[in-house]
């Protein structure tokens, strides 16, 4: 049985934007940036940037990228700052937005896990807003990411919340798309009467709300339910609702899928020429929208009927579109079944190898898609949603109840209260003089009573501040003995100086402890060394970074390995059984460069007679401070915030249309798309003969840049796009050997500074212009050369926050 197309609501926060020609927006843009340029207030510059981002997210994705990480900055830059209500509120409403778009956007590019760092800060800071739709919207994409990934049992949890903040604000378009997804997901675990049951509720939702569009999409995904289960009929007439619904509203998407749909009934009655009719029709439609995709869906029904049909050709044709397709837009479903179409094609054609090498490829996608946790926890996850909803219903129940039984008591005390009162006046004028005397008394004794209270409660907040006094002592004592454990496993200077003769590192925490860290080992002739990245900056970082200098020291001194690549394949092994002790999930890891130097026998010789005598030793390799806040201290100078507009779904993503994923078989939405083959660099190097140094490098994420004796570029060894820690498509990682010569330069580093903004226009710094800096500066000694870039990076920087730890190192041969 094939899997039809469904439809998964993602959707993003942004305010809503109006068409506009070119030559308007330009004249708009310039305008903003003439007001960023002269703007006074952090205020102005953060709504500018709006403007002038809600004007490009769709033409520039690099330019969205970085004026939302430039307006988060400048926000929390801002929140770390004394304000009035009315700013933080400002700011805060900015960094919700803004975080919020970079979830969509690190999403759209493939970075998940920054996708979801971002959108679990945006549910953060809009509970602190209490902007409970928006919170909604942001469960919802935390759900879909996860589905995407295929982890089902965190898409429906966040699901699920996302469906428990619309019910609680009444937002029927949200409780929908939640009703939705959360089906889509049943759907894919082979729950399909659970599946019909949420989408009809959802539907039923969409049609009280008139949602044409998300009416035609609701027919279609129950009508691929009935499909599943066979009831050919049922399936075909929710598929003509559909397409008649969408060729009314002229909805050239939704009218392309009821046609794939129509014509996989057909396939599945095997009335094949009809079923290809069909298939054409909303192939030819798919091709002028360019949605790749969905294209891919279809590429795959259409080399299927054609293998049916007998004509070979056209089938191998149309599932090899839809495997390059479907790992182009990392669609894993549709690699799994084209892999396993042209197995099929290949085994007919008497093609051994390649029928081979098709069925290895599809056993190993359908592995990933099957799991029998994540059926488990979808059950468990709705198990528990209707317990607590019943749960929610008992408790206000019994509040009621309880409301009722303290009416009645205070309707009979103030029976009681009056009948007395009654009674008093009966005797008011004799006692008058007695009460008289008694006020005077009891005001005496109230006065002497306040005083002793303030004097306890003075008491109490002598006692209360000496605790926090001792309380923020202990903490920064805490902090600052980290710091020495830190210090601790970084190589001492002696031993630095000792193995790398001409050599200078910058290494600059963000705060009073770091992710960043350097790290040497000696080792049978060879010097490792190595500039280290790991998740994260501050305490949690430094804890990871203790974690991974701990395996790099076991991987050399335990288990014996010198190869750099063993080395890292080594370290990645042993930094997830660590985090695999927790019974949470833990991604965290590290980006790294590490190399190698191995001297040849003449090699000291030609620096003796190259250098003579100098011993030059660590140009300072200390930890810097951070500086303190040197941002002045700006107002809003009467900038009002920005609301949303308009529709409850904001703009941003796939949003406004309920967006049609291939769910299949529990299956994420990315396949093995964007894996690169890590070429071998040293063998591009002109061979510069054998009396200087080897150096041999790996590096996660991070490059090896050399800059040869009298060269005007840098050279570049590319490090493997994957990191040391849990990864969902880890490869072995690659060893490249280049030789060097004395005069050549060695710089290794961590991304905290090119990704500094700054300047004036506060943007990133970039690889570009850290090469040029690099170039710059190579008639200078190392210990000139980390001057030189440490002024470059403050100068930089001027009065904005540091984003992250900071490490170069760079030696020269």
């Amino acid at each position: 049985m094939k899997n039809y197309l469904v439809f998964l609501v993602f959707i993003g926060f942004s305010l809503q934007g109006k068409t506009q020609s070119n030559l308007e927006q330009d004249s708009k843009i310039d305008s903003l940036k003439r007001v960023i340029e002269l703007a006074q207030h952090d205020s102005i510059v953060v709504k500018a940037m709006y403007a002038w981002d809600d004007l490009i997210y769709r033409s520039d994705p690099e330019l969205d990228l970085e004026l939302n990480l430039a307006i988060d900055s400048i926000c929390s830059a801002n929140l770390d700052r004394k304000m009035n209500a009315q700013e933080k509120n400002f700011f805060l409403e900015h960094k919700s937005y803004a975080t919020g778009n970079l979830g969509l956007i690190y999403n759209a590019r493939g970075e998940n896990s920054k996708a979801l760092k971002y959108l679990f800060e945006a549910v953060e800071v809009r509970r602190v807003l209490n902007n409970k739709k928006a919170i909604a919207y942001a469960l919802n994409n935390i759900g879909a990411i996860y589905n995407e990934q295929g982890m089902h049992d965190k898409a429906i949890e966040y699901y699920t919340k996302s469906l428990v903040a619309h019910e609680e604000i009444d937002n029927t378009r949200g409780i929908g798309g939640a009703l939705n997804n959360i089906a889509i997901i049943h759907k894919s675990q082979g729950n399909y009467n659970t599946a019909i049951s949420f989408y009809e509720k959802s539907l039923q939702l969409k049609i009280e709300n008139k949602d044409s569009s998300a009416i035609a999409a609701g027919y279609l995904n129950i009508g691929a339910l009935y499909l599943e289960l066979e009831k050919y009929d049922t399936a075909s007439n929710y598929f003509t609702k559909s397409l008649e619904l969408s060729e009314a509203t002229n909805d050239s998407s939704y009218i392309a899928r009821a046609f794939v749909n129509l014509g996989a009934v057909y396939h599945e009655q095997n009335e094949l020429d009809r079923a290809l009719d069909y298939y054409l029709k909303g192939y030819q439609i798919q091709i002028k929208r360019s949605d790749q995709k969905v294209l891919a869906e279809t590429a795959v029904f259409l080399g299927s009927i054609y293998y049916d049909l007998g004509d070979i050709k056209q089938a191998e044709e149309f599932a090899q579109k839809a495997l390059k397709l479907s790992f182009d837009n990392d669609v894993l479903q549709v690699s799994e079944e084209a892999s396993n179409l042209l197995y099929r094609i290949y085994k007919k054609k008497k093609l051994t190898a390649k029928s081979l090498e098709m069925l290895e490829l599809y056993i190993s996608l359908n592995d990933s898609i099957n799991s029998e946790k994540n059926q488990k926890e979808v059950i468990r996850q709705q198990y528990k949603y209707e317990y607590e909803k019943q749960a929610a219903a008992d408790s206000i129940k019994s509040a009621e109840e309880a409301k009722l039984k303290d009416a009645q008591l205070l309707a009979e005390q103030v029976k009681r209260e009056k009948q007395e009162q009654q009674s008093y006046y009966l005797f008011a004028t004799l006692g008058l003089a007695i009460l008289f005397g008694g006020f005077i008394f009891n005001r005496f004794r109230v006065t002497n009573k306040q005083k002793n209270i303030i004097e306890k409660q003075k008491e109490k907040v002598d006692t209360a501040y000496e605790q926090l006094e001792e309380k923020n002592k202990e903490v920064l004592d805490s902090i600052n003995y980290a710091k020495r454990i830190q210090g601790a496993i970084l190589p001492p200077a002696k031993l630095v100086n000792q193995y790398l003769k001409d050599v200078f590192i910058l290494y600059k925490p963000k705060a009073v402890v770091a992710g960043d860290f350097y790290w040497l080992e000696p080792v049978n002739g060879s010097i490792l060394y190595a500039a280290a990245d790991c998740t994260g900056h501050g305490v949690p970082g430094a804890m990871v970074s203790v974690v991974c200098n701990n395996s790099l020291n076991r991987s050399v001194r335990e288990f014996g390995l010198t190869d750099p690549a063993q080395i890292l394949n080594k370290t990645r092994e042993l930094v997830i059984q660590e985090f695999e002790k927790s019974e949470d999930e833990v991604k965290d890891g590290m980006d790294i460069a590490l190399c190698s130097l191995r001297l040849h026998s003449d090699y000291n010789e030609q620096i003796e007679k190259s250098k003579g005598e100098s011993n030059r030793g660590l140009s300072g390799v200390e930890t810097q401070q951070e500086q303190g806040n040197d941002t002045p201290n700006r107002g809003l100078s009467g900038v009002e915030t920005q609301q949303e507009q308009g529709n409850d779904t904001p703009n941003r993503g796939l949003s406004g249309v309920e967006t049609q994923q291939e769910q299949g078989n529990d299956t994420p939405n990315r396949g093995l798309s964007g894996v690169e083959t890590q070429q071998e660099q040293g063998n591009d190097t002109p061979n510069r003969g054998l009396s200087g140094v080897e150096v041999h490098f790996a590096g996660a994420h991070n490059p090896l840049w050399i800059i040869r004796k009298g060269a005007s570029e840098v050279e570049e060894i590319k490090a493997d796009k994957q990191p040391i820690g849990k990864y969902a498509d880890p490869k072995a990682f690659t060893t490249h050997s280049i030789n060097l010569q004395p005069g050549d330069t060695l710089y290794t580093f961590s991304d905290g500074f090119v990704d500094q903004f700054g300047g004036p226009k506060g943007k990133k710094f970039k690889a570009k212009n850290f090469k040029s800096l690099l170039l710059s500066v190579q008639s200078e000694s190392m210990e000139r050369q980390k001057q030189l870039i440490d002024e470059a990076f403050e100068n930089w920087r001027g009065n904005l926050e540091q984003l992250d730890d900071v490490c170069v190192i760079g030696v020269r041969i």
